[in-house]
């Protein structure tokens, strides 16, 4: 599925940028419905992180974080779920100290060698660099 071609997509993500979660959290959910029937793991982990973060900001952070892990159960052993929850908890939840816990897996799985085949392209150096970089906004964070 092709994400941007999706009209509840281009209608989910401006709401959630207003701020209106409703019509978002609407359209996202149509959105995993229809992923998840077509067998696409690696875009309806994507969705649950997104809706994920909308029901953080939303202030039901618990479903948020339902949300987060679902996602990543779909792909456990791939970087990209562990970086994505990283940066909601940093951003949405406002969380920095789980933020870095969630780092923290995410650099036992690029430390580990034992990367899962994911369909993101992404390179380990790339999640490395992304990896450094979201430490050190969660640091100064926490400091």
């Amino acid at each position: 599925m092709n994400l941007p071609e999706q009209p509840e997509y281009a209608l989910a993500i401006p709401a959630a940028v207003k701020g209106d979660y409703e019509t978002a959290r609407k359209n996202l959910q149509i959105l995993i419905l229809r992923a998840r029937d077509d067998g696409d793991r690696l875009n309806t982990a994507f969705l649950l992180h997104v809706l994920g973060d909308i029901e953080a900001q939303d202030g039901n952070p618990e479903i948020g974080h339902t949300y987060h892990q679902e996602a990543i159960v779909l792909h456990e052993n791939h970087p990209l779920p562990h970086l994505m929850y990283a940066e909601g908890l940093l951003r949405a939840f406002g969380r920095p100290d789980l933020a870095m816990q969630e780092l923290q897996k995410l650099k036992e799985i690029l430390d580990s060698g034992k990367l899962e085949e994911g369909a993101d392209e992404k390179t380990l150096e790339w999640y490395e660099t992304e990896h450094r970089t979201l430490t050190d906004q969660v640091n100064k964070q926490i400091i």
